[in-house]
């Protein structure tokens, strides 16, 4: 599985180290971001991994708000919250949905 990521530069070195510790079987692509507002730079980056990932975890809400529609309904998305267990729990509820979507598909 190919995750894509995209926040701030501190919470993507941790989740960096953490899915490189952890997770190895799941390849990353890292994209830091620090903006709050939409960037159409960012979106083309974003619009370009569209078709080379199975799923995109964003950093925040924000960010999940400003960017998600991006990859919507073909890509699984998900944001971390600012909670410790934030990250697994996005893995999980992305591997929920898409058993959904795949047997939505069939």
């Amino acid at each position: 599985m190919k995750i894509g990521f995209i926040g701030t530069e501190v919470r993507m070195k941790m989740v960096e180290q953490i899915t490189r510790e952890y997770f190895p079987e799941i390849e990353t692509v890292f994209h830091v971001e620090d903006g709050i507002y939409y960037n159409e730079k960012i979106a083309e980056t974003l619009a370009h991994l569209k078709g080379q990932i199975d799923a995109f975890i964003f950093g925040g809400e924000l960010q999940y708000k400003l960017y998600s529609h991006i990859f919507s309904p073909d890509v699984l998305c998900y944001h971390i919250k600012k909670d410790s267990s934030s990250l697994l729990n996005s893995f999980l509820s992305l591997s929920a949905q898409g058993n959904r979507h795949h047997q939505d598909q069939h």
